[in-house]
């Protein structure tokens, strides 16, 4: 009987601390499933390629700060006047110029489904394009060329006044500059040539035809990264990783510190030289305010652990106090280590004296911590299981 009630006894008190531990962290299980997925990279709203001696402008219509990555292969590629060497980010109204033997490749960002990138300014050289989420709009002297479906490939190449557009998939549609009313549609393996008064076209090419105007592309390489783009492709998951931890923990931090897309903190660390100096400063910043946030979690336990030997005490004590009881009630003291004193002159043994009651001694008394308002019960009382919960989370502050 006494080994089932401590069994007993012992199950409450497990299912007491684990309720305990369920309520402080259902918080925070609840919290990771609302971490934001990470975002795509540069390249979701598709990108251009330039070839040699190429100068437009690209202007981006969801996009206020930076459009996109430049990508570059060879020693003579200017963004904005400033001679670069890829990745760097591209600001919206960027003007990126190759010079001889040089070429570039602009991954832009994604915007919403109506949002539409421009190549403006363009007066010579070569430009393939494929379209994904954005739709994209070259315009030269003599006219312009526009793609609105996503996973189209075009390539303008302009000369003096002799714009030609190549369709190697999907549609475009061309128009004169003097004439922006009169649309025609070039399709997949088809090419038209725009001049100042008239569109030839468009007219159907063979299959080699449409390799041999693209198969400029094959001479630059732009899958070579430098060490600023391996710094920051590492940065931007960091930060990505260090701000998911953020919301987990119900830190509560914001702010440009605590971008949550991938895209907007890889392209932040290429922006000029911040992926020196600003961009691990931002790093180690993030860390040690999440290293702060943690500590402060941490002392949640330190404020938990004092209850638990109180706990324990209180259901051995109440287990103890009861054993002593029902001994005494099973196994009366009857005093038979002393003999028992006998009558003159009876010849025989009397019957001894009832053995007077001896109180018995109640079991040590275990002080609460101050301010607790959890009671032992009596001898015939059960362990308030609620009660040392309650008690137990008015002093606990939230446990990650």
């Amino acid at each position: 009987m006494i080994a089932q009630e401590q069994r007993g006894f012992t199950l409450l008190l497990i299912f007491a601390l684990f309720a305990v531990f369920l309520a402080s962290c259902a918080g925070s299980v609840a919290e990771m499933s609302d971490a934001p997925a990470t975002a795509g990279t540069a390249g979701a709203g598709g990108f251009v390629q330039l070839d040699e001696n190429t100068d437009p402008r690209f202007l981006h219509s969801a996009r206020r700060d930076s459009i996109g990555v430049l990508r570059t292969d060879g020693n003579d590629v200017y963004l904005n006047g400033n001679r670069v060497s890829g990745p760097v980010s591209v600001p919206n109204n960027g003007h990126v110029r190759t010079g001889p033997g040089s070429g570039a490749r602009v991954d832009f960002r994604a915007g919403p489904r109506d949002c539409l990138i421009r190549a403006v300014d363009f007066r010579s050289g070569r430009l393939y394009g494929e379209t994904q989420q954005c739709a994209q709009q070259v315009e030269t002297q003599p006219g312009a060329a526009r793609s609105g479906q996503p996973r189209t490939a075009y390539q303008v190449r302009l000369s003096g006044q002799r714009a030609e557009v190549t369709v190697v998939n999907g549609i475009v549609d061309v128009w004169l500059s003097q004439k922006p009313g009169d649309r025609r549609t070039v399709r997949a393996a088809q090419e038209a040539i725009l001049t100042p008064v008239a569109i030839e076209g468009p007219r159907d090419l063979t299959r080699d035809e449409v390799r041999q105007r693209t198969e400029w592309r094959a001479k630059y390489d732009f899958s070579r990264t430098s060490g600023r783009d391996e710094f920051c492709r590492r940065y931007a998951a960091t930060a990505v990783e260090q701000n998911g931890e953020n919301l987990k923990r119900k830190c509560g931090f914001s702010g440009d510190l605590w971008r949550p897309d991938y895209p907007a903190n890889y392209e932040w660390c290429m922006t000029g030289d911040n992926w020196r100096t600003a961009a691990p400063q931002a790093e180690a910043a993030r860390k040690r305010q999440l290293g702060q946030c943690g500590a402060n979690a941490s002392e949640g336990w330190s404020q938990v652990l004092p209850y638990v030997p109180y706990v324990v005490d209180t259901v051995l004590g109440i287990i103890s106090d009861r054993h002593s009881r029902n001994s005494r009630d099973t196994y009366p003291d009857t005093g038979a280590g002393s003999p028992a004193p006998t009558e003159p002159g009876t010849g025989g043994s009397a019957t001894p004296p009832p053995t007077p009651e001896r109180p018995s001694e109640p079991p040590p008394t275990v002080q609460p911590p101050a301010g607790s308002d959890v009671v032992r019960g009596s001898v015939k009382d059960t362990i308030n299981v609620q009660g040392i919960i309650d008690a137990i989370r008015t002093k606990m502050p939230p446990i990650l």
